[in-house]
């Protein structure tokens, strides 16, 4: 059985307080790796189906951030969890 990322959101939305960014994904993706990446010059290493981790302690601005998640995306990531101490937050790829 293979790990999806509706299945990970189910299991551990509630215990570690996540919160979907976007109705308008599929989270039946596949996770094939969990990659922690918090640098978007290493975004090279994504190659596709990762669920990426990141604090966003090197994105501090919006902007920034946001082109992570881009790099992401593109990259073919499954979604992108950004972990804080306040709150949780899981995107995903349509």
């Amino acid at each position: 059985m293979s790990l999806t990322l509706e299945y990970f959101y189910q299991k551990t939305s509630t215990k570690y307080n996540l919160k979907l960014l976007t109705t308008s994904v599929n989270l039946n993706k596949e996770i094939t790796w969990v990659y922690l990446l918090d640098d978007i010059n290493n975004s090279s290493f994504v190659r596709g189906g990762e669920l990426i981790i990141t604090t966003g302690l090197t994105t501090k601005c919006t902007q920034k951030l946001d082109h992570l998640i881009n790099a992401a995306y593109i990259k073919g990531s499954c979604g992108l969890l950004r972990c804080s101490l306040s709150n949780n937050r899981i995107w995903g790829k349509k």
